[in-house]
């Protein structure tokens, strides 16, 4: 039970082959983040790994990985957590919230999960946080819906912030404005 969310870090790696593509270099799932608090995670995420020391630790991380691999998809040698730092550094983003301590993230505990398994392979209501780490310094990044409306596998696409959030209120029949909704006057403040 729960409002499940997964956050994927995706990164331009180059393979055994020589050739450079995108994989997935740490996946977590957070069993309660639903909302607003996956945008605001995110925003924590972003200013995480803006930070010079927190960057050079990730881009070494990244160049542990460069060429050691084979396809993505294929290659089972892969461990399932190859970025522990960055996906350290999704945990703190996504569990804690410093400005509001009356929040407990803890609840229930979050996991990391296996870089191998597929988007759809995982139980989700809330959406995905996908996440471009390949420059640190200048992420990309989106979201994708949870199940609902919006919600069709085979033809989901990444979202901005606010279709996220119009799509989690429609899915959840939210007035988005409703200033008497305490997610709504959370996200005045």
């Amino acid at each position: 039970m729960g409002q499940r969310h997964q956050i994927y870090l995706i990164a331009r790696v180059r393979s055994r082959n020589g050739q450079s593509s995108y994989r997935c270099v740490g996946a977590y799932h957070h069993q309660s983040c639903y909302g607003i608090y996956p945008l605001q995670a995110m925003a924590r995420f972003l200013n995480l790994i803006a930070r010079d020391e927190n960057a050079a630790v990730i881009r070494e991380e990244l160049l542990e990985l460069d060429g050691k691999y084979g396809h993505p998809w294929k290659d089972n040698n892969i461990p399932e957590v190859p970025c522990p730092y960055s996906l350290f550094l999704v945990s703190i983003a996504w569990q804690t919230d410093l400005e509001k301590m009356d929040y407990n993230y803890l609840r229930p505990r979050p996991s990391e999960l296996d870089v191998k398994a597929g988007l759809w392979d995982t139980q989700n209501d809330d959406g995905f946080s996908i996440i471009d780490i390949t420059d640190p310094q200048t992420p990309a990044y989106c979201f994708v819906s949870g199940p609902g409306p919006y919600f069709v596998p085979p033809q989901t696409k990444p979202i901005p912030a606010h279709r996220y959030l119009a799509d989690y209120h429609a899915l959840h029949r939210i007035p988005p404005f409703d200033p008497g909704h305490p997610e709504a006057a959370q996200a005045r403040t």
